[in-house]
């Protein structure tokens, strides 16, 4: 308990700093409206800041594979990077990801509460492994919201959740709460509340788990910010260390990068150039014959979308006949 006491004592000494800062800057979340581009990009994995000078203020250098150094940086995830200055954004989801709804996905842990009851559900997230050691879970909401209380749905093997952290808008980390023993809690489910009394405006929270210390897998239903009006907001997306969706279903696109390589220098997207008045005919036929390309990729892919979704019921039906999850 002194433990816990401790933690708590810090976060607030090292929050009341920070809040105050908030307090004073006219939008800290300014920046990442800019790097988003209006949705364009979200899922935000890695935020970090950059010297660049004579860079423009705004780049888009593309989707990007994982790197295992980039400057200062080190394991930074695949995915698509945004300069805006001062910060370098590394984003899961840009312009051409095809949101996807998958058994026990990192997705599931999205949205108000749907398991019925206590239990494994397929509308829960779980991890890969029932006992695996550095299991974390990062949530990101639809806008910055004024934070009272975090609320977190554990459905199945509740108490594994080791420590709640805040993202801030300006690349810092807040740990508000930690439980230094982790261990089940004896309950079928259990609704865990995180009091945040300095009122943080977040976008992002990740919360750590010790699976190893609370046998079987440990489920989250899903999480919730509370404002000061006492309204729960719920995340829009999610990122995991890892799914057991991917044990059932086939990811959508495979990137291997072994070893991680080292990109040096990222370049942004060329600005497209002016075309001649006189060109103008010619390029709405071209886009016309590009939508035209893109409507018959998209109408094949939901086809192959719903094969995969189909084989992956299989897939869980076998598992579930050959007594696994």
């Amino acid at each position: 308990m002194a433990g816990k006491n401790l933690v708590a004592i810090v976060a607030l000494l090292a929050g009341a700093t920070i809040a105050v800062a908030q307090e004073r800057t006219k939008d800290p979340f300014e920046v990442h409206r800019l790097a988003r581009a209006g949705g364009r990009y979200s899922m935000l994995l890695r935020q970090f800041r950059a010297e660049r000078p004579g860079a423009p203020e705004r780049e888009e250098a593309g989707r990007k594979p994982a790197l295992a150094r980039f400057g200062n940086e080190h394991d930074l995830p695949a995915g698509y990077w945004v300069w805006q200055r001062p910060f370098w954004f590394v984003f899961r989801d840009g312009p051409d990801t095809v949101p996807v709804r998958r058994k026990w996905g990192t997705e599931a842990a999205c949205g108000p509460p749907d398991v019925l009851k206590p239990g494994d559900d397929i509308k829960a997230w779980a991890t890969l492994g029932e006992n695996d050691k550095g299991e974390w879970l990062l949530l990101e909401w639809a806008e910055p919201v004024q934070v009272t209380a975090i609320e977190i749905h554990e459905n199945f093997n509740p108490g594994a959740v080791r420590s709640v952290v805040l993202l801030l808008p300006d690349g810092r980390e807040l740990e508000v709460w930690n439980e230094p023993k982790p261990r089940a809690t004896g309950k079928p489910s259990r609704k865990l509340q995180v009091d945040v009394p300095l009122g943080f405006v977040v976008q992002r929270v990740r919360l750590a788990f010790a699976c190893d210390t609370v046998k079987g897998w440990n489920e989250i239903d899903a999480v919730g910010l509370k404002d000061p009006r006492g309204k729960l907001h719920w995340a829009a997306k999610a990122d995991a260390s890892s799914t057991y969706a991917t044990k059932v279903t086939q990811p959508a696109e495979v990137i291997l990068i072994d070893p991680p390589v080292e990109w040096p220098n990222p370049q942004p997207l060329p600005n497209p150039k002016p075309k001649p008045a006189a060109a103008t005919a010619e390029n709405a036929t071209a886009a016309q014959k590009a939508l035209a390309k893109a409507k018959k990729i998209a109408v094949l892919e939901a086809k192959i979308a719903a094969a995969e979704a189909e084989l992956a019921r299989l897939r869980a039906e076998l598992e579930r006949a050959r007594g696994g999850k």
